[in-house]
């Protein structure tokens, strides 16, 4: 059964991608998200799996299509359709470019192929922020650096709570939960998705197009909240990359209306520091700081 929604398909012709991240090795969390979200369409669900070549193909395709899911095999350069459900074959690394899917062969070993980081890098620019990326549990630190990309175009980023997140071990880890929007149980998690594909596809969601004055008065409110609270001046900051930070923690925070977010940075304690942290995301130095740290390992 279709969820019913305003669209009749993607609005502005961009779907929303809705990539789950999860190891092959344990599929019960993934089965339960899929099964608790209806096929939309506007909507295109991705899933990428470590150790694809463990998976009970046939089992894990008769669950999604109880829940009435369509399975794509991804082929190379298959267009990213809205509707369907996605999932690479064995042994190949799956990027997106250009609205098209591109596999490569996996040549590292086992454990070392990155196969969720590959994905969730590849979605930089891509998909302009209509991106929901979970990264279920079992999957260790790929994904981490997926996060990292997800977070700097606009993406949101959601985990399953683990036992190591439940004793609040998460500041000193490298696994992708540390840098996730949120981090829930299955059943909430499975809400929380629902709740963020419907705020996406909504006319009146936080990317609804602003007139270039009422955007300025916008940045100008929230900058000198920012400047308030952190001490930080963001007046002059590039615009684009500035609404698109507001943006989705706008998305996070489920606030669909620009003067309500602006009321809530202001009496919401932390708000400001986590859209701070959200301009000062740098992908790049990121890349050099896993480069670094590799080859320092290595010596």
């Amino acid at each position: 059964m279709v969820e019913s929604s305003e669209e009749a398909g993607p609005r502005d012709g961009r779907p929303i991608v809705v990539a789950l991240c999860a190891s092959a090795a344990n599929t019960r969390s993934l089965v339960h998200l899929l099964q608790a979200l209806p096929p939309r369409p506007d909507t295109a669900i991705i899933v990428v799996l470590q150790h694809r070549e463990t998976l009970d193909a046939a089992a894990f395709g008769h669950a999604l299509a109880a829940a009435g899911h369509e399975v794509s095999v991804i082929e190379r350069t298959m267009p990213l359709v809205p509707g369907r459900v996605y999932l690479p074959e064995p042994n190949v690394i799956v990027s997106i470019e250009g609205d098209h899917f591109q596999l490569r062969p996996a040549e590292q070993r086992f454990g070392e192929r990155g196969t969720i980081d590959s994905f969730l890098v590849s979605l930089v620019g891509e998909m302009d922020g209509r991106t929901i990326s979970v990264v279920l549990a079992g999957t260790g630190s790929d994904g981490t650096l997926g996060f990292k990309a997800v977070k700097e175009m606009g993406g949101i980023a959601f985990a399953e709570e683990t036992e190591e997140s439940r004793a609040g071990e998460l500041a000193a880890s490298n696994i992708p939960a540390a840098l996730a929007d949120a981090v829930l149980p299955i059943e909430p998690l499975a809400e929380r998705i629902r709740a963020s594909i419907r705020q996406l596809g909504s006319k009146t969601g936080p990317d609804a197009h602003l007139d270039e004055a009422e955007a300025s008065t916008v940045l100008a409110s929230i900058a000198a909240v920012l400047r308030n609270k952190t001490g930080h001046d963001f007046h002059g900051y590039k615009e684009g990359t500035f609404m698109r930070r507001i943006q989705r923690r706008m998305q996070v925070a489920q606030i669909d209306d620009n003067a309500a977010y602006v009321d809530y940075l202001r009496a919401q304690p932390g708000e400001a520091q986590e859209l701070f942290n959200d301009l000062l995301i740098g992908v790049t130095q990121f890349f050099a700081t896993r480069r670094s740290s590799s080859s320092s390992n290595a010596a």
